[in-house]
């Protein structure tokens, strides 16, 4: 279960998942949450999952607090995304991979990186927007508040054409952008070209997730490899233990990788 599949990184994760699966012999069905909270409790808890043998879960809102102290009635594996107590995991080292690319731009002489992100991804409180605030710290930085650009929609590339629109307007200095995820960053690069602005002679552009899309944007997207394929490896090993009645390996994380190209060097 996934969010949503407009978003490039889900679509990706799924057909790993699927491929994973089909090559151990299993079924399985695709479905969307259409990221609402209350979708991923009742897929969690098997409440709208009773008809599968075992769910993969790609969340965005599950936490404790929604559970409320439920437990599964299946095995859940959530892929990403945060902790939750119950449920077998496998980590994203998303704090890693933002440190990466936020002391990739440091390093190539940015000094005003805005940061393009929501509340709800990687926003103020979340691994990538620390490790920006971390990464600036190191480089003896100030963050500048008027830097912090919160989108209404995190996966969508309306965010970053929007969002970069309106930094732009507001007259802030800035000459890069670290942007939460690459759809935000393909749309933030859409709206500073239409800007008459060079990528990155001007402001250099950062995206997470390395989806295709940002391998053949114009200028191509420096962004993060998060180890998509070895979450989907992992994530299905987990859900088998689960299923022959073993337990899970604790704390199972996939690494995450720097892959620079044009558009911040």
């Amino acid at each position: 279960m996934v969010p949503n599949l407009h978003q490039p990184y889900f679509s990706q994760i799924a057909e790993l998942l699927i491929d994973e699966l089909a090559g151990r012999g299993m079924r399985s069905t695709i479905r969307l949450t259409e990221d609402i909270p209350e979708r991923e409790v009742e897929a969690a808890l098997g409440i709208s999952t009773h008809d599968a043998d075992a769910v993969l879960l790609c969340p965005h809102h599950l936490n404790d607090a929604l559970l409320a102290g439920r437990r599964p009635a299946l095995p859940v594996v959530q892929v990403g995304a945060l902790p939750t107590e119950g449920i077998a995991r496998v980590a994203m080292d998303e704090y890693g991979g933002a440190l990466a690319v936020a002391r990739h731009l440091v390093e190539s002489g940015r000094r005003r990186i805005a940061n393009l992100s929501t509340a709800g991804l990687g926003g103020e409180g979340g691994p990538r927007f620390q490790a920006y605030l971390d990464a600036l710290q190191e480089a003896g930085l100030s963050a500048d508040e008027e830097l912090f650009v919160a989108g209404e929609d995190w996966d969508r590339r309306d965010t970053g054409l929007e969002s970069t629109i309106g930094l732009l307007r507001s007259g802030v200095d800035f000459d890069a952008l670290m942007c939460v995820n690459d759809a935000v960053a393909i749309g933030a690069m859409r709206a500073l070209q239409a800007a008459g602005l060079r990528i990155p002679d001007d402001v250099a552009v950062t995206g997470f997730d390395n989806t295709e899309e940002g391998a053949y944007s114009t200028p191509s997207l420096t962004t993060v490899d998060p180890g998509s394929a070895e979450m989907a490896r992992l994530a299905v090993q987990q859900v088998i233990a689960l299923l022959e009645g073993r337990a899970p390996v604790p704390d199972a994380a996939a690494a995450t990788r720097l892959i620079v190209r044009d558009s911040s060097r």
